[in-house]
């Protein structure tokens, strides 16, 4: 663990090696494997996302079933689908996302532009 400034605010940033100490205090809402959790962040800082946006941010394809977990966990729903031949659907975060990580809107994400 260390501590990190975001903006104007101080917090604790879990190391990779740390987190399965600290696993239980995650909420079960929000309990994943570490790659469901990243894939969840690029949908919560790029929504409306698709599959072929994840791919482009990750570098490989998004599985169904990655996706059908975070559903499933009522963290992300089906947005409005891409103006684009074929229309794949986008996905967003829910009011359960926001409820589990502590957050009242989207407005409270982080602006990536501020990490320090």
């Amino acid at each position: 663990m260390r501590i990190a400034r975001l903006a104007a605010v101080l917090g604790l940033m879990i190391l990779p090696q740390g987190a399965m100490a600290l696993s239980c205090l995650i909420p079960d809402a929000v309990r994943a494997y570490e790659f469901d959790l990243a894939v969840l962040a690029a949908i919560a800082f790029h929504q409306p996302i698709s599959r072929d946006g994840l791919k482009e941010i990750f570098g490989k394809e998004i599985s169904r079933d990655l996706i059908g977990r975070l559903a499933e966990r009522d963290l992300i729903a089906t947005g409005p689908r891409e103006p684009r031949r074929g229309a794949p659907y986008t996905f967003v975060t829910t009011e359960t996302f926001l409820a589990a990580f502590g957050l009242e809107s989207l407005r409270d994400l982080l602006d990536t532009e501020n990490i320090v």
